[in-house]
């Protein structure tokens, strides 16, 4: 499965980016389904939505939207045709 990482806010407090989250998800039909160290994750079959850190600036939090992708074609799929 591929996935395609896409970012919808960013800051450096965490406590708006948490309520946009809890915005995007329920605008989005997810289900929340853990908590990571920053706070909720939710998820459905096509999409992930959670907050992770900047690797590149550790006082930066990331709002991510992460696109689960099927592949197009695949070694089963050949046999349902």
């Amino acid at each position: 499965m591929n996935v395609k990482r896409e970012i919808l806010m960013q800051g450096v407090e965490l406590a708006p980016i948490v309520e946009r989250l809890k915005e995007e998800g329920s605008k989005r039909g997810l289900s929340q389904s853990a908590n990571n160290e920053y706070g909720p994750v939710y998820i459905n079959q096509h999409y992930d939505l959670r907050i992770e850190r900047d690797p590149g600036d550790w006082g930066q939090y990331r709002l991510m939207l992460m696109h689960k992708l099927q592949p197009k074609s695949s070694f089963f799929g050949m046999f349902r045709r």
